[in-house]
C-alpha cells in the first residue's frame, strides 16, 4: 500500500502507526492469539472493499440517489464447498438468478435449500423492479441514509443487519488529505 516513492522510511512508518493505531493492531486481549496479525491484515485489506462500497453510497447520496440499497449473499451450495469453501465467490448468487448447475460435478441442483435460497434472493429483486421496497418473506430491506447502511443477509434465512462504513471511509479519505495520496487508488491527489 505504501509504494509511492515519495514516501521516505519515516513517513512510512507514521502511516503504518495510524492504521494500526485505528484497526487497533497488536492491542487488546486478543493480540496474544497466534493469529491476531493475520486476522488483521485480512480485516484491513477486506476494508478495501468496504471503503470502496461505502465511498460509492457516499458519492451517490451527494448525487441525490435517495433509493440505496444493499443485499449480501451469504450462502454456499453443501455440494460446493469443497470446491470454494464456505465464502460465496464474488458473483456466485448469479447462480440463483441464472441458474444453479454451474459449479456442481454431480449433478445435483435445485434441492429444497437452494430453491428456498432462489426465492428469498428472486424477491428481493423482484419486488425493487416493480418500484417496491426490496424485500422478502415480508421483510424490508431498509434505505440507506447518511447515519445507516442497513442490508439484507441472504442464505436460507434473510435477516436485515447493518454497519458502519463511515468511520473506515472517513479515516481513509482523511488519510489520503494528510498525504496527497489515495492509498486505496494508489493514486496521488
Amino acid at each position: 500500500m505504501l509504494v509511492n516513492p515519495k514516501f521516505n522510511s519515516t513517513t512510512k512508518e507514521t502511516i503504518i502507526d495510524r492504521i494500526f493505531d485505528f484497526y487497533q493492531v497488536g492491542v487488546g486481549a486478543n493480540a496474544t492469539d497466534p493469529n491476531h496479525y493475520f486476522y488483521k491484515y485480512t480485516e484491513i485489506f477486506s476494508i478495501i472493499v468496504k471503503t470502496a462500497i461505502g465511498t460509492e453510497i457516499e458519492a451517490k447520496s451527494d448525487l441525490g440517489w435517495e433509493d440505496q440499497y444493499m443485499y449480501v449473499f451469504n450462502y454456499v451450495r453443501p455440494q460446493d464447498r469443497n470446491l470454494i469453501g464456505n465464502s460465496p465467490g464474488h458473483g456466485y448468487e448469479l447462480l440463483y438468478l441464472c441458474g444453479l448447475n454451474i459449479y456442481t460435478t454431480n449433478g445435483n441442483s435445485n434441492t429444497t435449500e437452494d430453491n428456498l435460497v432462489q426465492s428469498n434472493l428472486a424477491q428481493i429483486f423482484v419486488s425493487f423492479i416493480k418500484g417496491q421496497n426490496p424485500s422478502t418473506n415480508g421483510l424490508s430491506i431498509p434505505k440507506i441514509t447518511a447515519n445507516s447502511i442497513p442490508y439484507a443477509l441472504v442464505s436460507t434465512d434473510v435477516t436485515i443487519g447493518t454497519t458502519n462504513i463511515k468511520p473506515v471511509v472517513d479515516f481513509w479519505k482523511q488519510l489520503a488529505a494528510d498525504y496527497q495520496f489515495d492509498f486505496l487508488q494508489q493514486i496521488n491527489l
